[in-house]
């Protein structure tokens, strides 16, 4: 199995049976939004409704994961870095167990078993968490030095879980508070106020959350979401394009409770109770709850945050199709991934027939799901249907050899 990490140009991997795999197709972007897109050539698949899913065995291991690995693969579209994957040597990894590994726009942080964090890549905004900023490619080093107060000097601290956002990162220590560090200059560091200009130099914790235990955190391009011991959901940073479920908002925060629409506070509660995974997409967030439901909000051109057509998702929206428990969750610039534990023979079967739906049986097995209490696979062919209608890819004559008596 293996855990990774990819951004617009390059990708990274923890793995146990020196085994590596990419995916990843550039696109090009909306002009307002620099959203990125790494499509998985498995996945890939022209609708704005979820992909039929990857079986269990063959799939990567998605998202912020915690596991135990020998080393460190990497590869990238850079000239000046393999396109093929090769093992990091030792004068990169200075750490010598691998437990998490995530990357940014232009660095990587990786976390040892011993909850260590080392970072190396770009540092223009202080993403590297070393006290300063500088330019061109940095070497691996190991973070020691974490602000839990800024009238005390700073002191090593034993992380257990770590997200790095475009410029910016943010890590869990094994106290339940978040550290963030980098560029913040939309509020995704979730501090009040920041000690170099709009960038924090070295790991801070954040005040706001003050008394509340964290257990996942996930960093966006500009944004940040946090879950709770108890399964609540904190989000702050940018939220233009809805990343936060907070509604429209032009992007000004405040630290203190106020009744305008312009500010919000810094961190801010989305959903009160019961989430249990949260991933950040470039602009959209995506999370599962105790009950077995998905939710996605924020930019949504794709399909990749909510099951409606808008461009953007501004408050969390239920996504309708998922066979089997949630396990893993990730998310991309233009699409989202789910992994889940399908095991038992109905939900094994909902896995073939949604593999074989097509416009001339997607009536028929509509109703054979909706009899069975498969209602998942039932909205999905009535989505499928939806889908084909609006694209112009059928035609009257096809609806009425479908069996559609609706005329």
């Amino acid at each position: 199995m293996a855990a990774k990490e990819a951004t617009k140009t390059s990708t990274i991997t923890a793995v146990q049976d020196e085994k590596g795999m990419s995916f990843g197709v550039p696109i090009t972007t909306p002009p307002k939004e620099r959203v990125r897109n790494e499509m998985p050539s498995t996945l890939q698949k022209g609708s704005r409704t979820p992909s039929r899913l990857i079986p269990y065995d063959t799939a990567l291991r998605l998202g912020n994961v915690p596991l135990l690995f020998d080393h460190l693969e990497r590869w990238s579209r850079a000239p000046s870095i393999p396109k093929t994957p090769v093992i990091a040597s030792s004068a990169t990894i200075l750490i010598l167990i691998v437990r998490q590994v995530s990357c940014g726009n232009a660095h990587v942080v990786a976390l040892s078993e011993d909850g260590l964090l080392q970072a190396w890549g770009y540092n223009e905004y202080g993403q590297l968490g070393r006290g300063f900023t500088s330019e061109g490619l940095q070497g691996a080093r190991i973070l020691n030095a974490y602000a839990r107060f800024l009238d005390e000097a700073p002191e090593l601290v034993k992380i257990i879980q770590v997200s790095c956002g475009e410029y910016h990162t943010a890590a869990v220590s094994e106290d339940g508070e978040v550290y963030t560090w980098g560029l913040g200059s939309m509020g995704q560091l979730g501090h009040c106020s920041l000690q170099s200009g709009d960038k924090e130099l070295l790991p801070r914790r954040v005040a706001a959350l003050d008394g509340i235990v964290i257990k996942d955190i996930a960093s966006g391009g500009v944004h940040t979401c946090a879950i709770t011991s108890s399964g609540a959901l904190y989000a702050w940073g940018g939220g233009q394009a809805g990343q936060l479920g907070l509604g429209p908002q032009n992007g000004l925060f405040s630290c203190i409770p106020n009744e305008s629409d312009m500010l919000r506070n810094i961190p801010a509660l989305v959903v009160p109770s019961g989430v249990q995974l949260v991933t950040c997409g470039h602009s959209h967030t995506l999370i599962s709850m105790k009950d077995g439901r998905l939710y996605g909000w924020g930019y949504n051109s794709y399909g990749q945050a909510a099951n409606d057509k808008s461009t953007y998702a501004w408050y969390p929206s239920p996504v309708d199709w998922c066979v089997g428990e949630v396990r893993r969750l990730a998310a991309g610039g233009g699409h989202s991934a789910v992994l889940t534990d399908a095991c038992t023979l109905k939900e094994l079967c909902e896995f073939r027939l949604a593999e074989s739906v097509t416009l001339s049986n997607s009536s028929q097995i509509e109703d054979v799901a909706s009899r069975t209490g498969s209602d998942a696979l039932a909205r999905l062919c009535e989505r499928f249907r939806e889908y084909l209608l609006d694209a112009g890819d059928c035609k009257w004559e096809e609806r009425e050899a479908d069996g559609d008596d609706s005329e």
